[in-house]
């Protein structure tokens, strides 16, 4: 067996092992999710999903979406300006600004890699589905879903409120209380978070604040819920994200010492100019249900403005012609969404959801480029109003075929329209913008229909099986930072994959140990790729790279071994090649067969958590990942490493004290690099050792 996979591997290997040996009784509860809009069984899914419930991001101390991604095999994050996700090799498309994974708060969509981030104070369970969802969930789910849902209030109020402190003079704290109003009609919920780090990078430049990489975030959360009869249910929600992120954890290199670059190297930096990321996020959302008896009518309207200020200095460095420059980036977005279903309740012959979307999204860049010091300084600003109006249709049905056999069928019609209207100035530094040195004004529409099709069958009560087909899709745009060129030049198609899967999903020992395993082969068109034009350092821009195609299996266990002992694990093996992908990089050079960057060969989590009847417990953890590169040209490259966390507590009463470690031996490793092509490589790494107390009250 290769080496590289022995770490992943063993996990598995762990836990069947236990399986064998486990003497006490400890059953493990079924699951009930709405991964189709739908509550059902998580056997009767016939797809890959994770489930995590409350229990499992309070014991694994899951805060923030990064750590979520943590939990799931082939599924990676790294922020660099902004949150990028990379699942199966799909990877973010950055001049449509979506994710491939789209999250939704109690139906409330998130795909803009922008404030891609959720409060997670009061969660009932995260299921995150693996595939594409577009058939139900939306018109950028060409990766899956991270589906978040949040408790409902009871009549008698409850919460919980946590603080935790750690190295880097590290502060969070998180609360939730919810309760009646007025007992089974009226209810109210409150939660939030607050965070906050130094870093590890000092500024040694005088007169500059010398915390280089730290940040500080706070997410607010009210919801209302109403139900006037036994029918009706109405939920308004009102959230305000805010995040100041100082820096990335890393810096500018000389792209010759790439493979030898330590975390080290980049403690001391000396930039003269503020660098920084402000996010805000403002959303609201007013979801209806009214229960029909066999059918549940569903109103879901959001709205979300998200305003981003980015500047960062040119060369992060000092003493040279960039003193002085900057790059920057000053946008916003504002979204309406408005989703209408219909779907089935109590049905077990027959389970069904259908609907209607309509999206409106206006993103404008008010100050975006950057400066520069040659031929003299100056200053390129590519100001820009993008507007895309989004109408669906969609529809998904689960029939019994006999006994054994359930056939799912689904699909979705949309059409997305685009416009932007784009001017481009290059302007000495001091001097006003003049007339634009080019502009780009222009509209497009994309039509797509995106279907599904699966068959499962069921052995027994235990275990059950499954094959899909299913489309996935990520619309095509505008490359919003245009100098020159035409219409067509400026303009990308949407990047689609036919995914095939074959999974198994199923519990053995009396439902103590739950395992499921997948297949996947994914047939990827037109893939969206970011680059930086090896003409000019500056110009920025996104293409469609041609076809592409990503294999590989998927692996998941959890066994309660004893009513004291957890053990879970999971791992992801993949393979993503470009088929057909002339470099833009190396001019006249083919990239086919060669790896897709920001894709691990692997990725593996296992762990084992303790928990005595005293109150006291215990957690440990260890995630591996594969070798990864970081560009189409597959000539950055970063091993696999291998990360191990714990955490020791003691509950007692309403009252829980924990201390914990992460990266408990400070590795080194880079989480995402891009080549600059001017001789210099821009690279973050993954976080470091970092370790604390906490504690957490509840009521």
């Amino acid at each position: 067996m290769h080496t590289r996979y022995f770490h992943a591997l063993l996990a598995l290997s762990v836990i069947t092992s236990a399986a064998l040996y486990a003497q006490e009784e400890a059953r493990l509860d079924s699951v009930k999710v709405s991964a189709n809009k739908i509550e059902e069984d998580i056997k009767d899914i016939p797809q890959s999903i994770t489930v995590l419930n409350e229990v499992a991001l309070e014991e694994r101390g899951i805060k923030n979406v990064a750590d979520v991604v943590n939990e799931i095999p082939n599924l990676t994050s790294s922020f660099f300006y902004s949150n990028q996700i990379n699942f199966r090799g799909i990877n973010s498309s950055m001049f449509t600004n979506n994710n491939p994974v789209v999250i939704y708060i109690d139906g409330v969509p998130q795909s803009n890699r922008y404030g891609y981030e959720a409060s997670l104070a009061n969660v009932e369970r995260i299921e995150v589905l693996r595939g594409p969802q577009g058939a139900i969930y939306g018109k950028d789910s060409i990766g899956g879903v991270i589906n978040i849902i949040t408790k409902t209030p009871q009549n008698e109020w409850q919460g919980a409120l946590g603080a935790e402190y750690g190295n880097h003079n590290a502060i969070s704290g998180t609360f939730n209380a919810s309760g009646a109003l007025k007992p089974d009609e009226l209810f109210l919920g409150l939660n939030g978070s607050f965070s906050k780090d130094d870093g590890w990078i000092t500024n040694q430049h005088p007169g500059m604040k010398e915390d280089a990489d730290g940040y500080k975030d706070y997410k607010l959360n009210l919801n209302v819920t109403y139900k006037p009869t036994e029918r009706l249910t109405t939920k308004v929600s009102i959230s305000r994200d805010k995040s100041d992120q100082d820096w990335v954890d890393g810096g500018l290199a000389p792209v010759s010492q790439f493979n030898s670059l330590k975390k080290d190297d980049f403690k001391n930096a000396n930039f003269d100019q503020d660098t920084f990321t402000k996010i805000t996020s403002n959303a609201q959302s007013l979801q209806l249900s009214y229960d029909l008896d066999s059918v549940l009518l569903t109103s879901v309207t959001t709205h979300k403005k998200v305003d981003v200020k980015g500047e960062y200095d040119l060369d992060f460095s000092y003493g040279s012609p960039s003193d002085g420059l900057i790059q920057f980036q000053y946008l916003n977005s504002d979204t309406l969404t408005q989703e209408l279903r219909l779907s089935s309740q109590n049905s077990h012959d027959f389970r069904w959801v259908g609907g209607l979307y309509y999206e409106k999204e206006k993103f404008t860049n008010e100050w975006y480029g950057g400066q520069s010091a040659s031929p003299f300084p100056a200053e390129m600003d590519a100001p820009s109003v993008s507007k895309s109006e989004t109408k669906a249709i969609f529809g998904q049905g689960v029939a019994h075929l006999g006994e054994d056999f359930e056939l799912t069928l689904g699909a979705r019609y949309q059409t997305i329209e685009k416009k932007i209207d784009l001017d481009f100035y290059y302007t000495a530094l001091g001097m006003g913008k003049g007339a634009p040195m080019f502009s780009l004004d222009e509209k497009h529409r994309w039509n797509a229909f995106l279907p599904k099709i699966a068959l499962s069958y069921k052995f027994n009560d235990h275990w059950n099986t499954y094959a899909s087909i299913s489309k996935g899709y990520l619309p095509g745009g505008y490359n919003y930072f245009a100098m020159m060129g035409s219409a067509e030049d400026n303009r990308f198609d949407a990047q689609t994959s036919v995914d095939y899967e074959i999974g198994i999903r199923g519990d053995m020992l009396g439902n103590r140990l739950q395992l499921q395993a997948a297949l996947f082969y994914m047939d990827i068109k037109d893939v969206h790729v970011y680059n930086i034009d090896p003409l000019n350092p500056m110009n920025f821009r996104t293409s469609n790279a041609g076809a592409a195609n990503s294999k590989g299996i998927e692996l998941e266990a959890f066994l309660r071994a004893t009513d004291r002992i957890d053990l879970n694990a999971a791992i992801g093996i993949i393979k993503a090649q470009y088929d057909d992908y002339m470099s833009s990089v190396n001019v006249g050079s083919s990239n086919a067969n060669n790896k897709i960057e920001n894709t691990p060969a692997f990725t593996a989590k296992a762990g084992v958590s303790y928990t005595d009847p005293s109150g006291v417990y215990g957690r440990f953890d260890v995630r591996a990942q594969g070798s990864t590169y970081f560009d189409a040209e597959n000539t950055l490259k970063e091993e696999s490493q291998v990360i191990a966390d714990a955490k020791v507590g003691y509950r007692w009463s309403n009252w829980d004290v924990y201390s914990y470690i992460k990266n408990i031996t400070d590795k080194s490793y880079i989480q995402n690099a891009t080549n600059r092509n001017d001789g210099s490589v821009f690279v973050a790494f993954g976080a470091g050792r970092s370790f604390g107390i906490g504690g957490r009250y509840l009521f």
